[in-house]
């Protein structure tokens, strides 16, 4: 068989295309009088397009539904603030005692026992400890984990590291405020009692039936010469400072108080003191012998040592004597 001699020999013009947008080709006449075997195939090619276009249709009214839905609407969640803790003032020292201990996982009934202590004392309210120095919180005797949460609660704790952070930054900073105290403290006294107010002092302190003084004793001594009351802070300052150079550990004695609070001489009185000082017999120690003291006094007869006791001041130090009877 020649395939050459004919266009379409095998009758392919009498197919329909697979692609439904081609348009369908008429056989030609040479083709014409072969026998059409296509019926079956263009049915199944109908068949197909049918279903094709049922699925395009059905597709295209789900995505017009969507479109006229509008596009979707994301949830919307209300924010909701977090519980308000109470101020300072709206809780009970009851409370602010028992949450510590929740937080320590101690029982309630320790928590009561604590609160009780704390009523003793006269404390009955959080804000009263915030008012509290470091001499008020170790009366208290509470334990150190409590001590530590009421304070870090009652925003002490960051308070107080701030300032030992600045006082480590600047020490000089620190001495200038103890300087600052100590000389307000002194022109209160100066204010009070005058320029004798070192006996003043003395004799408030009990020189003679108290070996040591406390904050407790100096700050009573201060309310019975009118002295307005001081920080505990400045009266803590000044018994570190009058302890600092005793051998021993505990409180000073009242003329180390004393000698604190008045600092030490500058210029021309320190130059006098030195020479007074060294002409009573005094060593390059900075020591001084009583007895000699006393011989010295008595051979000068003064009135004032032969009647009565006499103080007196050098050098930071302050001795009392008594003039060698007749």
């Amino acid at each position: 068989m020649a395939w050459d001699l004919e266009p379409d020999a095998i009758g392919l013009d009498r197919f329909k295309p697979w692609d439904k947008f081609t348009k369908f080709r008429e056989p030609s006449e040479e083709t014409s009088s072969i026998t059409p075997v296509t019926a079956p195939v263009t049915a199944l090619v109908d068949e197909l397009d049918a279903r094709e276009f049922r699925d395009l249709r059905a597709r295209r009214k789900g995505e017009s539904r969507v479109e006229s839905r509008g596009p979707l609407e994301k949830p919307r969640f209300q924010r909701t603030e977090p519980a308000r803790e109470p101020e300072l003032s709206e809780r009970s020292l009851r409370t602010l005692v028992r949450e510590a201990c929740v937080s320590l996982r101690r029982p309630m009934s320790e928590a009561d026992k604590l609160v009780a202590r704390l009523h003793k004392e006269w404390l009955e309210t959080p804000k009263q400890l915030l008012s509290l120095g470091s001499e008020g919180w170790a009366r208290l005797a509470l334990p150190v984990g409590l001590e530590s949460e009421l304070q870090r609660r009652l925003g002490l704790a960051l308070e107080r590291a701030r300032e030992d952070k600045d006082a480590l930054k600047s020490p000089a900073r620190k001495q200038t405020k103890e300087r600052t105290e100590r000389v307000d403290l002194q022109e209160a006294l100066r204010r009070q009692c005058g320029d004798a107010w070192a006996s003043h002092l003395l004799s408030a302190l009990g020189l003679q039936h108290r070996d040591t003084v406390d904050a407790n004793s100096l700050q009573s001594a201060l309310r019975v010469l009118g002295v307005p009351v001081f920080s505990t802070q400045a009266i803590d300052s000044v018994i570190r400072r009058a302890a600092k150079g005793a051998e021993a550990r505990g409180p000073p004695k009242a003329d180390a108080v004393v000698a604190a609070i008045h600092g030490p001489l500058r210029g021309g009185r320190a130059q006098e003191a030195s020479n007074v000082f060294f002409d009573l017999g005094g060593d390059i120690h900075g020591t001084l012998a009583i007895q000699t003291l006393r011989k010295r006094m008595a051979a000068l007869e003064l009135p004032a040592v032969k009647a009565s006791p006499f103080r007196i001041l050098l050098n930071g130090s302050c001795l009392d004597t008594r003039a060698e009877k007749d």
